[in-house]
């Protein structure tokens, strides 16, 4: 492998060091939304495809006009390693996390790109409070899933709106993961907690990073049932019922990376970098990966909808796993981080076997009021079976009043430790078009920066 090729390999699996703010946080919520008015009002979990069966009774669509790509395409060179002064790995890992909607700040160089390039180049910087106002979450434990589905239901035993059916379809199957720690007295020294970098000592950057690709096809059910007489209220609608939504994805996986990234830096009498010990390696990639794979998973989703509530809940990942054979290893190294050097990569013997990677299930549960002149709604995700720490819960809520020809949204989400609020607003320009905008708050970047970003959508209704 040549230097700027593997300067880019070893870009991204930095990179992914940060996984968590791509897939976590942003990517369960409004990053990957596709309707304006529902991010305006907190955004929320999409993955129950029984509350959009609700939403399609409703008559309800949503086409969104994904402006964010504009700044993917003006971006594209961020992976170029080749290129010193447009290689921003950060950057473009940051753009991914919300792909749709534009964001405003991100053009602007932050202290952490730059760590990154300049571990990649060998070029780091010997005095480490160079790069002071770079504080990422650490230790840190996060994964997330990007699995949406595109497909057809095909009705049958329809009786009225009350049908079952069989729903086909496909999309892709994205998971990233990550266990982050890096030495305190490093985060001290870059928050100003402390006067610097600790003199004559051995401060440790280390990572594990695993991300699966893979294609879901899918096979489902779905369902519309009668509300029983229990549930049934005098201010009924005709959108009144139980609807269910089973999908079970065949996947079928196309590469896996996990890749174990140890740094260490070595500092002198004066708190700057020096020279490791003989034979030791300041930075060491030990990777795994596959490019074949065999796996499945199950969703399970039911929205109950009586009068003017809606109640839904939603299961996703129940029995996951992929299953990758072929596995193959690699190691890559660099013997100094100051002198612009190249990384060596040396080929591993086969593990043999095959490796199981599972996620956790990921529940979901919420509930809406719908009035007159106002939606309330409310969310609450969780990840069941986890380690300490990883995927917490994760609240969404908002609401939205009716003013004729306009509409206004408010609400936030509380996930990470970390609030972001959100709002908007609709036009109704006819009664069955119109189109809605949302400004969010976003902390998808390394840092945990709060940015403002923009999403638009059209909105049809019959």
């Amino acid at each position: 492998m040549d230097k700027s090729n593997w300067r880019r390999a070893f870009a991204v699996a930095v990179s992914f060091s940060f996984i968590y703010v791509l897939f976590v946080a942003p990517a369960s919520a409004q990053s990957f939304n596709t309707d304006a008015r529902i991010i305006g009002m907190g955004g929320s979990d999409q993955s129950n495809d029984s509350t959009n069966m609700a939403e399609e009774a409703k008559g309800y669509k949503s086409i969104v006009l994904p402006f964010g790509l504009i700044q993917l395409w003006q971006h594209r060179d961020a992976f170029r390693a080749d290129d010193q002064t447009k290689f921003n790995p950060l950057l473009a890992i940051e753009d991914i996390a919300n792909p749709l909607h534009y964001t405003f700040g991100r053009k602007s160089e932050t202290e952490g790109q730059r760590l990154v390039r300049d571990i990649v180049n060998g070029n780091l910087h010997k005095n480490l409070n160079d790069y002071r106002g770079f504080v990422p979450k650490s230790p840190l434990v996060s994964r997330g899933l990007f699995s949406p589905d595109f497909g057809k239901t095909i009705r049958f035993m329809k009786v009225g709106k009350l049908y079952q059916g069989i729903f086909i379809g496909a999309g892709p199957y994205l998971t990233a993961g990550t266990a982050l720690a890096i030495d305190q007295a490093l985060l001290d020294a870059w928050s100003g907690a402390s006067a610097g970098v600790p003199p004559n000592s051995v401060l440790h950057f280390d990572d594990t990073t695993s991300a699966q690709m893979a294609l879901s096809v899918t096979g489902g059910y779905r369902a519309r049932f009668a509300s029983p007489q229990a549930l049934k209220t005098k201010n009924g609608t005709d959108r009144d019922g139980i609807y269910v939504a089973v999908n079970y994805h065949y996947l079928r996986g196309f590469h896996y990376d996990d890749d174990v990234i140890n740094v260490r830096f070595d500092t002198d009498s004066t708190g700057q970098i020096s020279p490791p010990p003989v034979n030791t390696k300041p930075a060491v990639v030990n990777r795994l990966f596959s490019d074949s794979g065999r796996g499945r998973a199950v969703d399970i989703g039911t929205n109950i909808v009586t009068g003017p509530w809606d109640f839904n809940f939603g299961a996703e990942g129940i029995g996951n796993q992929i299953v990758w054979k072929d596995l193959e290893q690699e190691r890559h190294e660099i013997t100094a981080l100051t002198d612009n050097l190249d990384f060596t990569t040396t080929k591993l013997p086969p593990p043999g076997g095959e490796k199981k990677v599972t996620l956790p299930v990921r529940y979901s549960g919420g509930a809406t009021f719908r009035a007159k002149k106002f939606t309330v709604r409310g969310q609450l995700v969780r990840g069941i079976n986890v380690a300490p720490g990883l995927n917490g819960l994760e609240y969404h809520f908002g609401g939205e009043y009716h003013l004729g020809i306009v509409d206004v949204r408010g609400g936030g989400r509380y996930s990470n430790k970390i609030f972001n609020p959100m709002g908007g607003a609709g036009v109704n320009i006819t009664r069955h078009f119109g189109v809605d905008g949302a400004v969010f708050s976003t902390s998808a970047n390394a840092q945990r920066d709060h940015r403002t970003a923009v999403a638009v959508s059209l909105r049809f209704q019959k």
